[in-house]
């Protein structure tokens, strides 16, 4: 991104942190959602980004709701730029804020974007494992809507690895939340999620590819990609070391 380019983004979150400074984190949160559906992710990620940053005066549970979403809004659009480190701290983040409530808001919803996070890096026993996270949430704070999809994600990825037989029994499952009018529509189901993660991860690969040829003219310009690429793994390792012990927190106290 060029100098002038982020000196506009920059003026732009400048004006947008203006604009909202005396509004409630509530109307931010509106503005934000409303810059997404009209396709204005860069607007969307700054409004988001302010909730985040703004300390809340009380921490009552509307004051922790309002947090987690606005760090899931910020790390879904993280997502969509298939800037997954990015993505993963900010659910992260999420995460801990949830985690803190009794009522868990979006507990289930975020350890679902985690598991797309670590399947979009290949790592599909880990998204499966924070899938089944996210199913052990429901059962506490039951959620139709994010239930099914879990079951959906579970269903395609765990055929996707080749184990059928505990595929099947999700399938099983989520015909009881989410009953289909045809078995072709579940199986579509699961297919549709399987597609999109490996549509998003082979779109990153792509980018990554053109990216490494722009910068393979010269052997610093190399060295400098090879870096920052043990950074990013860095930065995964000691994200997972963090959601691990938040993991066994959350669950430990509970068994």
């Amino acid at each position: 991104m060029s100098g002038a380019v982020c000196r506009d983004r920059s003026e732009v979150a400048d004006s947008l942190f203006f604009k909202v400074s005396d509004k409630p984190v509530d109307r931010i949160l509106e503005m934000a959602d409303r810059s997404l559906r009209q396709g204005a992710q860069g607007d969307a990620l700054s409004l988001y980004l302010i909730v985040c940053a703004r300390q809340p005066e009380t921490l009552d549970s509307a004051a922790v709701a309002n947090r987690v979403r606005a760090y899931v809004g910020a790390g879904d659009i993280m997502m969509r730029r298939c800037d997954y480190v990015v993505a993963l701290d900010n659910y992260i983040q999420a995460l801990i804020a949830s985690e803190a409530s009794p009522s868990q808001p979006m507990g289930a919803v975020i350890y679902k974007n985690i598991g797309n996070v670590y399947c979009c890096l290949n790592d599909y026993e880990t998204g499966v494992d924070y899938y089944k996270k996210g199913l052990r949430i429901c059962e506490a704070h039951p959620d139709n809507d994010v239930e099914k999809k879990l079951l959906t994600n579970l269903s395609g990825m765990i055929t996707y690895t080749g184990d059928t037989i505990e595929a099947e029994r999700y399938l099983v499952m989520s015909r009881r939340v989410y009953p289909p009018k045809t078995d072709e529509e579940i199986w579509a189901r699961f297919f549709d999620i399987r597609d999109s993660i490996m549509d998003d991860r082979e779109f990153n690969a792509v980018k990554n590819v053109l990216f490494q040829y722009k910068v393979a003219k010269t052997a610093d310009e190399i060295q400098s990609l090879y870096k920052d690429k043990d950074e990013k793994e860095s930065i995964i390792r000691r994200q997972r070391m963090i959601l691990l012990s938040v993991v066994a927190g959350a669950f430990g106290y509970r068994q």
